[in-house]
């Protein structure tokens, strides 16, 4: 099938990539492609089938390459990292203690224990990359490269959406009736965390905005359809605002409350199954109130059928999935669904009150690596606020957020 091959010539594509360290001028152009070709490499929802399969993204294929350069450095050179040793003994525990209590707790399906592994694996490989290329690429949103990706990825987004809204090409690509029940045009890719990064960059930086960024940054977010990214995405701009100088605080001040006005009233008027119409439940706390009851409506299902006591502090281990109702009517996906669109939720199942490690932990990982406390607080700020209703640890793009510190920002020795 074609999307075997697209897959195949991807996954090979990536593995050459991440092999490149091998030769030590070609360093650096290893991991500004791979990041590069992450933004920019369409991998919408519905093309799914070029980019994953068997619970693999093809890029995954450039961490194993760039993982067999790191171990091929620490035998050669004859020593290890610290941090990357004591993460990797941590992840080995958690790895055996968790397979105990789960077959001690329940049988689970398999193949969600070794998604929920393979979450933790990836915060792994976060770390081995972190340690390979840490501060080589404080510059990256200040290139050329990534001006020009910028522009690339507006256009290529734009055309997907474009695609979406004229001939549903989710729906003829995948023949999900989903698509068709939730009859709104949209596109989402992984560029999306890159443009969120990017804003915190310029919050960090207290940098200014042309008008032709904001228009390639801010669209794709629009045509994400994402409400709660829209939100985070204004609040961090009200915070922008006051980091900058009095003039430009009232400069921008006022731009921003002329856009909101002028897309306040967008969406009054928008019909309800248009992109902009989506956010009109914000308007309404009940309507709002009600959405987020049903998302969280498998996590009730779930612990109304607790009698040990033991789940309630250590949960039931890992590998264990949710019903979702709502996907009785999607032929192509199973009823049950290792995560929900809750974060908290989704890792208090699992881990009961032992998941506060993973919010405590996110925190030392990411000030470990950088000496940028403002930005540190506004990614664990953003992340919590997304968390309310995704499972981000779960989701492709949560491995780019992990890299973040060390690849755009200065960091600690």
């Amino acid at each position: 099938m074609i999307s075997t091959f697209v897959f195949s010539i991807l996954s090979l594509y990536y593995f050459s990539l991440g092999l490149l360290p091998f030769i030590p001028k070609y360093r650096l152009m290893s991991i500004k492609l791979f990041l590069i070709s992450l933004f920019t490499v369409p991998t919408g929802s519905f093309l799914v089938k070029f980019y994953f399969i068997n619970q693999v993204y093809a890029w995954y294929f450039y961490l194993f390459g760039t993982t067999l350069v790191y171990f091929f450095q620490i035998l050669k050179n004859k020593k290890i990292n610290r941090f990357a040793a004591n993460s990797t003994i941590g992840f080995v525990l958690f790895l055996v203690l968790s397979l105990i209590y789960t077959g001690l707790v329940n049988n689970k399906d398999a193949i969600h224990i070794l998604i929920d592994l393979k979450t933790a694996l990836l915060i792994l490989f976060g770390i081995i990359i972190s340690v390979q290329y840490k501060g080589m690429l404080n510059d990256f949103f200040e290139n050329k490269m990534w001006k020009r990706a910028l522009l690339f990825n507006f256009l290529l987004d734009s055309l997907f959406f474009f695609l979406n809204y004229s001939f549903s090409i989710s729906y003829i690509l995948t023949n999900d009736e989903h698509y068709l029940i939730n009859n709104v045009a949209r596109y989402a890719d992984l560029s999306l965390p890159f443009l969120v990064l990017y804003i915190m960059y310029k919050y960090t930086k207290s940098q200014s905005y042309k008008l032709s960024e904001l228009i390639y940054v801010i669209l794709p977010i629009i045509y994400s359809g994402n409400r709660t990214l829209l939100m985070a995405v204004v609040l961090i701009f009200i915070l922008y605002i006051f980091r900058l100088r009095i003039t430009k605080m009232i400069y921008y001040g006022v731009a921003i409350v002329v856009v909101l006005t002028l897309v306040g009233y967008a969406v009054l008027v928008a019909e309800n199954d248009s992109i902009l119409g989506r956010t009109k439940i914000l308007y309404k706390p009940d309507e709002v109130f009600k959405k987020i009851s049903k998302r969280y409506e498998p996590f009730m299902l779930e612990v109304e059928t607790w009698e040990n006591p033991m789940y309630w502090i250590f949960g039931k281990g890992i590998g264990q999935s949710f019903y979702i109702p709502w996907f009785e009517y999607r032929k192509n996906i199973s009823n049950y669904n290792p995560y929900l669109d809750n974060i908290y939720l989704s890792l208090y199942v699992k881990m009961g009150l032992l998941s506060l490690m993973v919010y405590f932990f996110l925190l030392l990982y990411f000030n470990y690596l950088s000496n940028n406390t403002t930005y540190v607080t506004i990614l664990m700020l953003y992340l919590l606020f997304m968390g309310i209703t995704t499972a981000f640890v779960y989701q492709s793009y949560f491995f780019i957020f992990l890299l973040s510190p060390i690849l755009f920002f200065r960091v600690s020795k």
